[in-house]
C-alpha cells in the first residue's frame, strides 16, 4: 500500500518492466525493418522503370531494324 510492495508485487513489475523494454525493442526492431522494406521496395521500383525504359528502347530498335531491312528489300 504505501510504497511497500511484497516480493511477489516486486517480482510482478520486475517482469512488467522487462516485458515492456522487449516490446520497445520488438517495436524499434519491427520499424527499422519497414523501413528497410520500403528501401528495398523503391530500388526495386526503380529498377523496374529502368528495365521498361530499356525494353521500350529495344522495341523501337528492333523496329526501325525491320523497317531498315524492308527498305533495303525495295531498293
Amino acid at each position: 500500500m504505501f510504497g511497500f510492495k511484497t516480493e511477489e508485487e516486486k517480482a510482478k513489475l520486475a517482469d512488467y518492466d522487462r516485458l515492456l523494454a522487449e516490446n520497445k525493442d520488438l517495436l524499434a526492431h519491427d520499424k527499422a525493418m519497414e523501413e528497410n522494406r520500403n528501401e528495398w521496395m523503391d530500388y526495386a521500383k526503380a529498377i523496374e522503370a529502368k528495365l521498361e525504359a530499356v525494353e521500350t528502347e529495344l522495341i523501337i530498335r528492333r523496329k526501325n531494324d525491320e523497317f531498315r531491312q524492308k527498305l533495303g528489300v525495295m531498293k
